[in-house]
């Protein structure tokens, strides 16, 4: 058997410096064998090993993972007591492909670094901070950059142009709910019937938002409450922007699955870490200006059906 050769510290820097030259896959190598010889040896190393842990984030999750969705027909909206969600109306939905998980920090790195997409508004102040239910303007805590964690503080238009430049765009408001419902199960919750808890969803329960941690978790880390279909974090995480202009109701949404576009206010879906269950059904709406940044708002896309693979 042959060992792997022992990985210096200095050759992952030269290594992280010139990605260009090795494949995301070596690279990642690369980490692994140093986070496994060094991560229980001296503790002089373990700032070491923590950087390379951090490096391994960006390169896991940046690629995005797409699951074609099977076209159908379903009822939008609910009966609950709540205006916006009623009346419910019949959808047809047409086949299309959305991604697997919200998309994530190393992935719009790639759009920023392609100069397509502007930086998320993480040090300007502009965002809006959720921090112990308490909402304020500030810089996003470091907690929340690690590559595998859901960008955010990315307005409509930032969102709606990463969509665009990886050939798609943002879901609908009826797509969205049509996913979040495992399609034409109707599903309450995108796992089934069961009330939302911290074992389906990071949401805010007790006392503690981010189920304890007080931010979001890095995506698809709730494997237990996917979708039927096979999607991360439809309920809790982070609410995702999709295209839709809000309306007050469901009296003119579109009966075939498109957007209801127009100015105004833009429709979140899905709740966040600071949500509590009664926010996290898939019918709940939220709204929010285009401009608007917030460290519990992101995004996922999605594309045409792929004809071939």
């Amino acid at each position: 058997i042959v060992k792997p050769k022992r990985v210096t510290w200095a050759e992952l820097n030269r290594a992280t410096r010139k990605l260009t030259d090795i494949s995301d896959e070596e690279h990642r190598q690369l980490l692994l064998n140093f986070i496994r010889a060094y991560e229980r040896t001296l503790p002089d190393y373990q700032a070491q090993v923590a950087e390379a842990r951090h490096r391994f984030t960006w390169i896991n999750r940046g690629t995005i993972e797409w699951i074609p969705i099977r076209g159908g027909r379903f009822q939008v909206g609910s009966t609950f007591p709540v205006a916006d969600e009623r009346p419910m109306q019949w959808i047809e939905i047409s086949a299309f492909e959305a991604a697997v998980s919200e998309v994530t920090n190393a992935q719009y790195k790639r759009c920023v670094d392609a100069r397509v997409c502007t930086p998320p508004h993480w040090d300007d102040k502009s965002c809006e901070i959720f921090s112990d239910l308490h909402l304020k303007r500030g810089v996003l805590p470091a907690s929340m950059r690690r590559g595998d964690m859901p960008v955010v503080c990315v307005d409509w238009n930032q969102a709606n142009r990463f969509a665009k430049w990886v050939g798609g765009r943002l879901l609908s408001e009826t797509e969205w709910e049509f996913v979040a419902r495992s399609g034409e199960k109707s599903f309450i919750y995108p796992w089934g019937r069961n009330a939302a808890h911290c074992g389906l969803a990071v949401m805010h329960s007790g006392s503690d938002s981010g189920c304890g941690f007080g931010i979001p978790w890095p995506v698809c880390s709730k494997t237990q409450g996917k979708s039927h279909i096979g999607l991360c974090d439809l309920a809790g995480n982070v609410w995702e922007w999709v295209t839709d202009q809000y309306r007050p109701n469901h009296e003119l949404v579109p009966p075939d699955g498109r957007p209801f576009t127009g100015g105004g206010r833009k429709v979140i879906k899905g709740g966040s870490f600071s949500s509590n269950y009664k926010e996290l059904y898939s019918s709940t709406r939220g709204q929010l200006s285009p401009n608007g940044r917030s460290n519990s708002v992101g995004f996922r896309v999605a594309r045409p059906e792929q004809e071939t693979r």
